[in-house]
C-alpha cells in the first residue's frame, strides 16, 4: 500500500513539474492574459462603485473632486461618460484574457493527445495488453485530457480572478466604511475549513470515478471485439447485462462525485448572503444617522454581490485544480513508461530505405461499357 501511495505521489509530482514547465516556456501569452484579468476585475469594481456614485450625486452629497464641474449638468455627463467608458474597457479587457490565457486550455488538450499517441505507439505489446489497455488509453486520451487541460487556462484565470477581484474589492469596501466591512467578512473568514475538507473528499470520489471509467471502456472494447464469437455462443444476453451493470457502477460512482462538487455552492453562496444581510441591517443605521451615505451603502451592497463570483469560483478552482492534476498524474503513468526499444528506434529522421521496385505499371487505361470516360 506504501508502494502504491509513494508511486501516486511521483506522478503527482511530475504532474506539477510538467505544468510548471509549460507555463514558463509561455510566460509572454501568460503574463499578458494575467494583464488583462487584472485589468478586467480593477474595471468591475470601479463600474460598482461609479454607481454610488451616482446615487450620491442625485442626493447632492459629496462625490470626488475629479467629477466636480462648474455646473451639475456637466458633472452629470461626465459621471456618465466616465461609466460607459468604464463598460467599454471592461469588455475589451475580457475579449483579451480569452484569447491569451483561457485559450491555452485547448492548445494543452491537444499537446497533451499528442503526448500520449507519442508514447503509446512505442509501447511494448505485453505492457498494451495487461496494463494499458483499450479502455485504458481510451479513458485517458478522453476524459483525463478533458480534465486536465482546464489547469493551464480557464482554472488560472478563475485562479487570478478570485485573487484580484477579491483584493480590489475588499479595499474598495474599506475605503467606504472600514467598520462595516469587518462585520461583513466574519463569516468568510470560516470558508477555508469546510473548503479543504471538502476539496479532500471530491478528490478522493473523482480518482475512484476515473477508474470505473477505465473499467468501463476496457469491458466496452472486450464486447465489441468478441461480437462474432457472442453471435456463435449465443452470449450477447450475458454480455449485455455485465455491460450494463458496469456502465451503471460508473454512473452512481460519477454522480457521487458530481454531487460533492456541488456542496460548494451552498457553502459558497450561504457565507455571501450572510454577509449581505450583515451589511442590511448593521449599515441602515449609519444611514440614518448620517454616516454613511446612501450612495456608498448601496456600493457596499453591490461590492458584497460582486464578491460572490470570486467565493463561487473559489470553490469550483479548488475543484478543478484536484481533478486536473489527478488526471494529469494518470496521464504521467503513461508519459514515464518504458518503451520498445526496437520500436523507438524504428521512426529514427533521416532513416529512409528505398523498398525495390515490385510491380511497374505504365499508359493502363479502363473504362466501364457505359461510361465516355
Amino acid at each position: 500500500m506504501s508502494t502504491v501511495t509513494n508511486t501516486q505521489t511521483q506522478h503527482y509530482k511530475n504532474a506539477q513539474k510538467n505544468w510548471l514547465k509549460y507555463l514558463l516556456g509561455n510566460w509572454p501569452i501568460y503574463s499578458l492574459g494575467i494583464l488583462f484579468v487584472v485589468l478586467t476585475d480593477l474595471f468591475q469594481v470601479l463600474v460598482t462603485r461609479s454607481m454610488g456614485w451616482i446615487l450620491d450625486f442625485f442626493a447632492k452629497k459629496p462625490i470626488p473632486e475629479i467629477f466636480q464641474t462648474n455646473s451639475r449638468l456637466e458633472t452629470f455627463q461626465l459621471l456618465f461618460i466616465t461609466i460607459i467608458a468604464l463598460r467599454f474597457f471592461l469588455f475589451l479587457f475580457r475579449v483579451g484574457w480569452r484569447f491569451t490565457m483561457a485559450r491555452q486550455t485547448h492548445k494543452a488538450s491537444s499537446l497533451l493527445k499528442s503526448e500520449v499517441w507519442h508514447h503509446v505507439r512505442y509501447f511494448k505489446s505485453d505492457d498494451l495488453i495487461k496494463r494499458f489497455t483499450k479502455g485504458v488509453l481510451m479513458n485517458a486520451s478522453t476524459s483525463d485530457v478533458n480534465s486536465g487541460r482546464f489547469i493551464y487556462g480557464f482554472t488560472l484565470v478563475g485562479m487570478f480572478d478570485v485573487i484580484f477581484l477579491g483584493i480590489f474589492t475588499i479595499w474598495t469596501m474599506f475605503t467606504i466604511h472600514v467598520t462595516l466591512t469587518l462585520y461583513a467578512f466574519a463569516i468568510i473568514f470560516l470558508l477555508p475549513i469546510f473548503i479543504r475538507k471538502l476539496s479532500a473528499l471530491e478528490m478522493e470520489k473523482y480518482r475512484v470515478a476515473q477508474e470505473h471509467l477505465g473499467d468501463f471502456n476496457d469491458l466496452t472494447t472486450q464486447v465489441v471485439s468478441t461480437i462474432r464469437l457472442q453471435r456463435v455462443n449465443q452470449t450477447g444476453a450475458f454480455w449485455f447485462r455485465k455491460l450494463k451493470d458496469i456502465a451503471n457502477e460508473y454512473r452512481l460512482k460519477r454522480l457521487d462525485a458530481v454531487y460533492t462538487s456541488f456542496r460548494y455552492i451552498p457553502v459558497m453562496g450561504s457565507s455571501s448572503i450572510v454577509s449581505y444581510v450583515v451589511i442590511f441591517f448593521i449599515g441602515i443605521p449609519y444611514v440614518i444617522d448620517g454616516s454613511l451615505s446612501i450612495g456608498d451603502f448601496v456600493a457596499m451592497q453591490g461590492l458584497i454581490f460582486l464578491l460572490q463570483d470570486p467565493l463561487f469560483e473559489l470553490g469550483f478552482i479548488i475543484s478543478e485544480w484536484k481533478k486536473s492534476f489527478t488526471s494529469l498524474s494518470r496521464l504521467d503513468e503513461i508519459f514515464v513508461q518504458d518503451k520498445d526499444p526496437h520500436l523507438a528506434n524504428r521512426d529514427k529522421v533521416g532513416e529512409t530505405t528505398e523498398a525495390p521496385v515490385i510491380l511497374s505499371v505504365k499508359d493502363l487505361s479502363y473504362r466501364f461499357n457505359d461510361a465516355d470516360t
